[in-house]
């Protein structure tokens, strides 16, 4: 599931992800705030999880590559973007 709003130079985006997420390693700053489902973020020399009610603010840049996996059948995250 993916739902987006545009207002003036921000995005809102309402996602899923389930456990077939691609893994990648992104680059791409983001503020969001977990609904459902038990999420891990592995960066260069930690890794964090996030559950319902947790919010979520990593700042873009290559020193700050992520890579997330989902840990439950699904992820549900709110998402508030530049773009």
């Amino acid at each position: 599931m993916l739902k987006i709003h545009n207002l003036g130079s921000r995005q809102h985006r309402l996602v899923e992800y389930s456990k077939k997420l691609f893994p990648h390693w992104c680059e791409r700053g983001h503020i969001g705030y977990i609904l459902q489902g038990l999420l891990e973020v592995q960066f260069e020399h930690e890794i964090q999880h996030y559950s319902p009610g947790d919010g979520i603010v990593i700042p873009g840049g290559r020193e700050h590559k992520h890579l997330a996996k989902v840990i439950t059948d699904s992820v549900t995250v709110f998402f508030i973007e530049d773009i």
